[in-house]
Parts: C-alpha cells; sequence; structure tokens
C-alpha cells in the first residue's frame, strides 16, 4: 500500500482524524470550477462554438521550400572559375606543399589544420595531393565584427593534437582581411608551435591592407559575393565545383 493511502490529518482542536485524500479533492474540484468560471467570462462557450480548423498537410513542406530557396539562390549566380581553373589552382598549392616539405628531414612531420567549415572541400582535395608525412587535424573558430565583438574571435574546438614545437599549416578557403587567420596564428604560437604556415584556396583583392601575409595562394578572388567548392551562399552550395558570384541583390 502507498504511503500517501495512509496519509491522515489531525487536528490540535479536537484529536479527530481526517482522511488527506477527501481534503485534495475537495481543493482539487474548487481549483477546477474556478477556473471553467473564469474562462466562462472570457467567452469559452463562444469559442467552441467556432469550427475547429483542419490542419492542410498537402502544403508544401519546409524541406521543399528549402530546395525551392537554393534553386533560386542558385539563378543569381554567374560562373567566374571553371571546375578546372579551381583543380588548376589546388594543385597549384600542392606543388607548393611537395617542394617545401619533401626534402625536409626532421623528427616530426607538419601538422596540418583546416579550419571548419569553409575548408572542408579545399582541404579534402589539398591532401591525396600531398606526397610527403603528415598530420592532419582541424579548428573551429568564429569572428564577429559587431560593436559589441568587434575583431574578437571564439575557439569553439581547439587542435585535438598537440602542437608544442611543431609545424603547423594551417588551411583556409578565402583570405578577406585576414584577420581571422591572424588571431588563429597568434593563438597556435601562444600555444608553443615552433612555426605556423598560412595557407588559403584563395585571396580576395578587397583593395585593404591585410592583417596577416599567406605563405600559400591557390588563386586571387574577385572582391565579391562569391558561392561555390567550399563557399556558401544562406548555407546551401558549397558542394558547387565551380566558383561563381552573386550577381544580384538577394531578397
Amino acid at each position: 500500500m502507498h504511503g500517501f493511502e495512509k496519509t491522515t490529518l489531525q487536528t490540535n482542536f479536537s484529536g479527530e482524524t481526517v482522511d488527506f485524500r477527501s481534503i485534495l479533492a475537495l481543493n482539487f474540484v474548487f481549483d477546477i470550477v474556478s477556473r471553467l468560471a473564469v474562462l466562462a467570462d472570457c467567452g469559452l462557450k463562444s469559442f467552441f462554438r467556432k469550427p475547429v480548423p483542419i490542419p492542410n498537410f498537402f502544403q508544401v513542406s519546409p524541406m521543399k521550400s528549402h530546395i525551392e530557396r537554393a534553386k533560386e539562390l542558385l539563378k543569381l549566380t554567374e560562373v567566374v572559375f571553371t571546375p578546372e581553373q579551381v583543380q588548376a589552382a589546388v594543385t597549384k598549392v600542392a606543388d607548393e606543399l611537395n617542394e617545401r616539405f619533401n626534402y625536409v628531414d626532421t623528427e616530426t612531420f607538419p601538422l596540418f589544420l583546416g579550419v571548419m567549415g569553409g575548408s572542408v572541400v579545399f582541404t579534402g582535395q589539398l591532401l591525396p595531393q600531398l606526397t610527403f608525412p603528415m598530420e592532419f587535424d582541424f579548428l573551429h573558430v568564429s569572428s564577429y565584427g559587431g560593436e559589441d565583438h568587434r575583431n574578437e574571435v571564439i575557439w569553439k574546438v581547439i587542435p585535438r593534437q598537440n602542437v608544442m614545437n611543431r609545424v603547423i599549416v594551417v588551411l583556409d578557403d578565402v583570405l578577406d582581411d585576414g584577420e581571422t587567420l591572424f588571431q588563429v596564428q597568434k593563438r597556435l604560437l601562444e600555444m608553443g608551435a615552433a612555426q605556423v604556415i598560412l595557407v588559403v584556396f584563395g585571396e580576395k583583392h578587397t583593395g585593404t591592407k591585410k592583417q596577416v601575409q599567406v605563405d600559400h595562394v591557390g588563386m586571387p578572388l574577385p572582391n565579391k559575393f562569391l558561392v561555390g567548392f567550399g563557399l556558401d551562399v544562406e548555407g546551401y552550395w558549397r558542394n558547387l565545383p565551380d566558383i561563381r558570384f552573386i550577381n544580384q541583390n538577394i531578397e
């Protein structure tokens, strides 16, 4: 038997014993009646006389709307660099890195760090072209340029590998103003890295001074809203094999 069923309440002045469940039941009924009275004053009866709308399950699903939005955005793009030009830029970087590291006689391999998530496509196509021993890990940072977070870089994922006394090669998609890569390089050196080499797929010609100078660049890029090969528009089309730019204002 549950303890609740045994519970009794003894009054201080008469010594009588009262079943506690009865008091709870009365309080419950009183509460329900009070709530119904309030709802009646608010027009509950007229509310229930109104027909209840039946959900339309044949409306366009959220997945369908996302697909339509992605297709609309793709129609606003023009190809700047073909897939062949993009692959040539990746091979250019691979050749430079092979020349740099193939003949280095050290006890440790260089540690490559991909900056998530823009560099995923570039990194995935670069690494198979490298012909020297190396290790790979990744890092994830977010930069904020608002008034409250000016030039602030938030580290979401730090490298799991030990960077102490290591040669680090940071891979990123595009160099804009260079603030994020500057902060990444600074942090890795503070963590004890012997050297931090910066590699980007492309560098935008913004007309302003960069916060950092990169060591290897695949190709120059126009200062436009670019999409494809790791670059996204509203989260879409990182998977495009070419580089495109948005030729209209996005609504």
